[in-house]
């Protein structure tokens, strides 16, 4: 069979196939364009999502949930704080999105100095509840730096804050 079509076939067959499956569709050129590039985009969302999702899994932030219908993700519920931190840092701009520079923190622990429940206030929004003399499971340092609140309880002895680095009790922003 011979076609008078000039070459360029893959967007000549999008834009023929959309007319084939829908052949009550009549759109202006804008339209097409419009359409074209919202599925351009989604197929390229879809490429990045995938891409994204294996970071966050292999970093331990997602948990995968195989199911019959494809693999679904969930929050680790372990890394839930450290995930909180991440995402404050990520709106604050203080990190591009290579979690590889993510063990560049300091992490650092809280401890609870009092005879109650202690709620602390962290950077990321999170509250931090901890029994009399718990400590803290590792957080990032971005989580007290700058935290009037978290300055204030240290201050006053309600808490302490050890830094994994040094191992000894520092007050935030000192």
């Amino acid at each position: 069979m011979t076609t008078d079509i000039p070459e360029g076939g893959k967007l000549l067959s999008e834009i023929l196939s959309a007319f084939v499956r829908n052949p009550e569709m009549v759109d202006s050129l804008e339209g097409i364009a419009r359409w074209r590039l919202l599925n351009a985009r989604i197929r390229s969302d879809v490429e990045e999502t995938k891409e994204a999702l294996d970071v966050l899994v292999s970093k331990g932030y997602l948990l995968t949930v195989e199911t019959a219908s494809g693999p679904f993700f969930q929050i680790n519920a372990e890394k839930l704080t450290a995930a909180e931190s991440l995402v404050q840092e990520f709106s604050a701009g203080k990190t591009t999105g290579n979690l590889s520079q993510e063990t560049n923190a300091v992490p650092i622990t809280i401890t609870n100095q009092t005879k109650q429940l202690l709620l602390v206030p962290l950077s990321s929004r999170a509250t931090l509840h901890l029994a009399p003399g718990e400590t803290s499971s590792p957080l990032v340092d971005s989580e007290v730096n700058q935290n009037d609140k978290v300055n204030k309880l240290a201050k006053s002895g309600h808490i302490r804050i050890v830094r994994a680095s040094s191992k000894t009790a520092e007050k935030p922003g000192k």
